[in-house]
């Protein structure tokens, strides 16, 4: 299992979770919005728009940047996330 996805939720309050480190983040449907948006922005700028939206607290925050900084390659974690907002995006 990868530290860091997202997770399409059938039903409930909120679109998706965003899995880390063995915490569950859940994403309002308003902050996955903004995410999908930034879909084609670079990795960095993905990764920080990530950080500052769903990282809505100093501890959030913190937990994303460990839970980026363990997976690797930021590039990488970068293009699977957005491919995985994706996929859920086109699920609707």
């Amino acid at each position: 299992m990868k530290s860091l996805r997202f997770e399409r939720l059938e039903r409930g309050t909120y679109k998706a979770f965003l899995h880390a480190d063995g915490f569950s983040i859940p994403v309002p449907e308003e902050i996955f919005n903004q995410l999908t948006e930034m879909l084609s922005s670079p990795p960095n700028v993905f990764l920080s728009a990530l950080i500052e939206k769903v990282g809505y607290n100093r501890y959030l925050k913190g937990l994303l940047e460990t839970a980026i900084q363990k997976a690797g390659d930021p590039v990488e974690i970068s293009k699977s996330l957005q491919e995985e907002l994706r996929k859920i995006e086109i699920r609707g």
